[in-house]
């Protein structure tokens, strides 16, 4: 149609390869969410190859510990937010690439048993030595928003491109 055809049109006058049959050709998916259970909440996060699976890695390993107990932003409940997301990140930079093209073991990696044995790692007064594949990459390209009913029913939307994304291309008439 009209949109498909501007599409084009702005991809080409930039010196791209865009025809109407590519755009005719994709095939959208719907994917099952992910979730653990962090101290009695469902969290639920879209699977790979979002970051969605680092956030639930390290809630997992944070039922090792009841936060609660802890001053908010204290130095020892930031030690533990932060020593959880080195460890989940690590696990999703080593293990997680595009499920169309490899093989991601979920379920292992979402089981109470694994995120036991990764918090185990976590020393209560020290960093852990560089954990050798999670240096996340900076990026603000992070859309949230959140919204409650008048039941109490929670919805919390992350969409994150995690590093630069996208052509930055605007069809005319379009943006």
């Amino acid at each position: 149609g009209e949109i498909a055809e501007a599409i084009v049109e702005a991809v080409k006058e930039q010196g791209g390869f865009l025809s109407l049959a590519d755009l005719k050709e994709h095939k959208s998916t719907w994917d099952q969410p992910l979730h653990v259970n962090y101290r009695g909440v469902d969290v639920y996060e879209m699977p790979p190859n979002g970051q969605g699976l680092t956030a639930l890695l390290a809630l997992n390993m944070l039922n090792g510990i009841d936060l609660s107990k802890l001053q908010p932003l204290s130095p020892l409940h930031t030690h533990y937010l932060l020593e959880a997301l080195r460890h989940a990140f690590a696990d999703t930079r080593a293990l997680v690439g595009d499920p169309a093209h490899c093989e991601i073991p979920l379920e292992a990696m979402l089981s109470k048993a694994y995120g036991t044995s990764r918090f185990q790692l976590i020393s209560n007064s020290k960093a852990t030595a560089d954990v050798q594949k999670g240096t996340p990459i900076s990026s603000s390209d992070t859309v949230y928003l959140s919204v409650v009913d008048r039941w109490g029913n929670a919805c919390s939307f992350i969409n994150s491109n995690y590093v630069s994304f996208g052509s930055g291309i605007i069809p005319k008439g379009f943006g």
